[in-house]
């Protein structure tokens, strides 16, 4: 569902959307372990493969190369593929690192099992049997049309010479016939080609066996798995298909020291002011709250809030090809969705940057964070001195991957399993200068 910021997201009725929305269910306990094709925040990050687990580097922070923190890991298998697919989001937390570019790092894990894939080889060496012997009787029938013709219409020599069809053109024996050494029915040559197509049709899993095999120096890396990162608190997701009901909304109070203007006017007017609409503000004039104005003048922030009221308690929002909601349209992020003119683009004018794995291809919309995992993660932050250390100041995680969910065939391992990094946009706090 698109969440044009422009738009008031404003419904007198319920609205169910497209978009799946995950909650904090159960926290994670050694009684119940979790494995990779759970979806859950916190903890450690489960591989793809126990045998491939994901290469040291890519959870180390960008910036000041420490090993990051497991924010969330959803299992991401998308429709109609036969592989199995995880999205892992990353952030340091360090107070050097605060807002800095490589903080927050998306991974993609894919596994892409060898029996499946074997089992996808017989089907398709099947397919191929199957049309080769459709293409072989229609072959046949061509030929017997083809002697059909030729004894209707050959030549005889016990037949009377005034026959008009005497220099049957289609007949061998004429000198003048064109097609004697082309014989579009002659099998031999049919035969021939098939053998050709069926020599170089091999399947998909025959190319990338042999792909990897050639590759294989570069494929097979030494990965560090002997490494344990520090962790937030775990728990368990769940989902549910997104639905906006107007009876069910919870708006987010207003700040103390944010006083809301007097409505001109009669009473009656006064509650005619749009469902969902913020209140009007009138904050007092001192620096303490003047970041906290400019989120509340911002439209595309309260369209934010509003989306938020409807399920307050979202922490994960999932939606392949959907759009996301932005959290201001004043950062660098908010310029890859935005027009100069301020008007959110359409989905193709997205200046999302391209994967370099992948020339040619690009990315598209796929998951996003919600800032009521911040609160779930820092559940057992008391210590006042640490929040402001090392307290997570995000509004939210914009996720992209790759549209094609491409792999280069090199880059699976001997267990069929890769890890890319995908595009993440970071739309921090709007009470520091964004970058």
């Amino acid at each position: 569902m698109s969440y044009d910021s422009d738009n008031e997201s404003i419904f007198s009725a319920p609205v169910t959307t497209s978009t799946l929305l995950g909650f904090v269910d159960v926290e994670i306990s050694e009684d119940e372990p979790i494995y990779q094709n759970d979806s859950f925040i916190g903890g450690q990050p489960q591989p793809m493969d126990k045998a491939s687990p994901i290469p040291f580097e890519l959870v180390q922070c960008n910036n000041c190369k420490s090993p990051m923190r497991l924010l969330t890991q959803c299992s991401a298998d998308l429709p109609d593929t036969w592989y199995d697919r995880s999205l892992y989001i990353f952030i340091c937390i360090k107070s050097q690192c605060r807002r800095k570019n490589g903080t927050v790092r998306a991974i993609r894990g894919v596994k892409k099992d060898r029996v499946e894939m074997e089992k996808r080889e017989n089907e398709e060496k099947k397919r191929i049997e199957e049309e080769k012997l459709k293409e072989q009787k229609k072959v046949e029938k061509e030929q017997e049309t083809k002697n059909l013709v030729a004894n209707l219409f050959g030549s005889d020599s016990n037949v009377n010479n005034s026959n008009p069809f005497a220099s049957n053109p289609f007949t061998g024996g004429s000198n003048s016939n064109r097609f004697a050494n082309t014989n579009p029915f002659d099998t031999k040559t049919v035969s021939n080609e098939l053998k050709n197509v069926d020599d170089s049709n091999s399947s998909f899993a025959e190319v990338a066996k042999k792909a990897v095999k050639s590759n294989e120096k570069k494929s097979v890396k030494k990965v560090n798995s002997d490494y344990k990162l520090p962790e937030f608190k775990g728990y368990i997701l769940y989902f549910e298909t997104e639905k906006l009901d107007p009876s069910r909304q919870k708006l987010p109070p207003i700040p103390d020291n944010l006083k809301i203007e007097e409505v001109d006017g009669d009473a009656d007017d006064a509650l005619n002011i749009p469902q969902g609409n913020l209140p009007k503000i009138n904050p007092e004039k001192n620096k303490e709250t003047e970041d906290i104005t400019k989120l509340f003048d911002d439209p595309t922030f309260q369209n934010f809030t509003r989306i938020l009221s409807y399920n307050t308690q979202q922490v994960v929002r999932y939606e392949p090809n959907g759009s996301p909601i932005l959290y201001s349209s004043k950062d660098v992020v908010s310029r890859i969705f935005y027009t100069s003119e301020g008007k959110f683009k359409d989905t193709k004018e997205w200046n999302i940057p391209n994967p370099a794995y992948h020339p040619g291809g690009h990315r598209r919309f796929e998951l996003q964070l919600m800032p009521k995992m911040i609160i779930d993660l820092e559940e057992n932050y008391t210590d006042v001195k640490e929040i402001m250390n090392n307290g997570m100041e995000w509004g939210t995680i914009i996720v992209a991957t790759d549209s094609e969910d491409f792999v280069p065939l090199n880059w699976l391992d001997e267990n069929g399993v890769a890890y890319l990094e995908e595009w993440c946009g970071v739309q921090w706090e709007e009470s520091a200068n964004p970058q």
